[in-house]
C-alpha cells in the first residue's frame, strides 16, 4: 500500500482526537496539502473549527482552503466569522472576503466590504481594485472609471539615454545581454502571473552587476518623476495616494521574457504605489488576424472573479525604448505574443 494512503487517515485521526494545539493541527493540515490532498485538508480544518470555533488562525485557513476548492459561499462565511470575532484586528481580511464575495456573485456585499476596508486604510490596493470590479458589475461604470482611469493615469514615458551609453538602443542591447547571460530566469513561476515565458527573481536581477543596477534604478526614477508631471496635478489629494512621497523611494525590479503565445494574466501589485515596464525588445504582432496581439491591457479583471461587466479595457502597443507606467492597483495583463521573437522588458514597482 502507498505510504501516503496510510499517512492521510492517520493525520485526520490525530486532528479528530483534538488533543493537540492549533499550531500543531495547522502543521498537520500543511502536510495534507503537501500530499496534494486539498479536500482532506479542508475536512481537517472543519474538524479543528468544530472543536475550537473561535480560533482565528483555524478559521482563516479554513476560509482560504474553501476558496481554493471553489466553495465560495463557505469561504465568505468563515471570513465573516473572523471579522465578527476581531473586526479591527485584521484589516487585510476584508479584501479576502471581498474576493470570495465577488467570486460568489455577491457584488453589492463586496462593495460594502470594500468601503469598510478603505475606511480602515484608504490606500489598500486590493480593496481599490476589487471595488472597481464590484462597481462595474453593479452597472456603475462612472464610479468604476473614477477608480481605474487609464486615459489619465496610464502613460508612456520616453526616457533620456543614461550616461555611459551612446544611445537608448545601445543601452537596451546591453541590458538584453545581461538578462540573457547573467541572470537566472525561472520558467512560468507559479506564484506570479507570467506564463509562456521567464521571469527573474526579485532583488537578483543586478546582483552580478551592481553598477548597472544603480544606473537602472536612476533611469527608472527619472521616468517616474516625468510620469508624475504628466498625470493630473491633483492626484496627491486623492485618498488612494494618501501618504505617497513621505518615505524615500524604494524600487523593486525584475525581468520578464515572453515567447510566442506568452502572456501575463490580470493582476495588481498590492504593495506598491506605481508599477511599470521598460521595453527592451518588442516583436511585430506577427498575426494579421489579431491586431491586438502582444498589447498591454489595463482595466480587465481576472477571470476567476467571474466579472460580468467592466469598462472597455485600455490597450497599449508596447514600444522599444519606452516606459509604460501606471498606479499599482490598476488591473493589468497582456494579450499573448503572436511573433516567434521574444518580448523582453524590465518591470518595476515603487514600493509603499
Amino acid at each position: 500500500m502507498d505510504s501516503n494512503a496510510k499517512e492521510v487517515p492517520a493525520l485526520l485521526e490525530m486532528i479528530q482526537a483534538g488533543t493537540m494545539t492549533i499550531e500543531t493541527g495547522l502543521e498537520l493540515v500543511t502536510r495534507l496539502q503537501q500530499l496534494d490532498k486539498p479536500q482532506e485538508a479542508y475536512t481537517a480544518l472543519l474538524l479543528m473549527v468544530e472543536k475550537t470555533p473561535d480560533s482565528i488562525p483555524a478559521l482563516m485557513h479554513l476560509a482560504k482552503q474553501a476558496y481554493l476548492l471553489g466553495k465560495h459561499e463557505n469561504s465568505c462565511e468563515y471570513y465573516r466569522r473572523v471579522i465578527k470575532l476581531r473586526p479591527d484586528k485584521f484589516p487585510d481580511i476584508y479584501p479576502r472576503l471581498v474576493r470570495a464575495l465577488l467570486s460568489a456573485g455577491h457584488h453589492a456585499d463586496a462593495l460594502d466590504y470594500c468601503e469598510k476596508a478603505l475606511t480602515i486604510n484608504p490606500t489598500q490596493r486590493f480593496a481599490l481594485a476589487f471595488k472597481y470590479i464590484a462597481l462595474a458589475n453593479l452597472g456603475d461604470m462612472n464610479n468604476a472609471q473614477a477608480i481605474i482611469n487609464p486615459e489619465e493615469y496610464v502613460k508612456r514615458v520616453k526616457p533620456e539615454c543614461p550616461p555611459g551609453f551612446d544611445s537608448i538602443a545601445d543601452f537596451n542591447a546591453y541590458l538584453i545581454n545581461h538578462i540573457q547571460h547573467n541572470t537566472k530566469l525561472n520558467r512560468d513561476p507559479p506564484q506570479y502571473s507570467t506564463h509562456g515565458g521567464w521571469q527573474s527573481e526579485f532583488r537578483k536581477l543586478f546582483e552580478n552587476n551592481v553598477a548597472l543596477g544603480r544606473t537602472m534604478l536612476d533611469f527608472i526614477g527619472k521616468a517616474q518623476d516625468k510620469y508624475l508631471r504628466l498625470i493630473p496635478a491633483d492626484y496627491i489629494r486623492q485618498s488612494a495616494w494618501e501618504g505617497f512621497g513621505k518615505k524615500s523611494r524604494s524600487i523593486e525590479v525584475w525581468a520578464v521574457v515572453l515567447e510566442q503565445q506568452g502572456a501575463q494574466d490580470p493582476h495588481i501589485h498590492p504593495s506598491s504605489w506605481l508599477s511599470g515596464a521598460y521595453y527592451l525588445e518588442v516583436p511585430d504582432t506577427g498575426d494579421s488576424s489579431n491586431p491586438h496581439a502582444g498589447k498591454f491591457v489595463v482595466g480587465r479583471g481576472p477571470d476567476f472573479l467571474h466579472t460580468a461587466a467592466e469598462p472597455a479595457p485600455y490597450k497599449i502597443r508596447p514600444e522599444e525604448g519606452t516606459f509604460s507606467i501606471f498606479p499599482s492597483y490598476y488591473w493589468h495583463s497582456t494579450i499573448p505574443v503572436a511573433s516567434s521573437t521574444k518580448r523582453i522588458c524590465i518591470a518595476f514597482d515603487w514600493l509603499m
